[in-house]
């Protein structure tokens, strides 16, 4: 039997006599709900080519001295600015 709780999903091997108790006592609730539609897909990222056009503009940016967190959006003046240049 599957079943899930807490968005935990479980699988249970109970004998007929089990399987039905079970189900007895979530009748209650059961009667209660609404089937649960498909989880919203998870984003899953920035593609490659957009991470190594980050990098990109970040060693731009340092070898012209232009300072801004490593990590994190890169600000818009900066890419703005590299844009502005061609990337070069």
């Amino acid at each position: 039997m599957r079943f899930a709780f807490k968005g935990t999903s479980y699988e249970i091997d109970l004998s007929a006599k089990n399987a039905a108790a079970f189900r007895k006592l979530l009748a209650p609730y059961v009667e209660h709900t609404r089937k649960a539609g498909r989880a919203p897909a998870r984003r899953g990222g920035r593609p490659a080519a957009s991470r190594q056009g980050s990098g990109d503009i970040r060693t731009w940016a340092q070898q012209r001295g232009l300072a801004f967190s490593e990590r994190g959006r890169i600000p818009a003046s900066v890419r703005e600015q590299y844009e502005a240049t061609g990337g070069h």
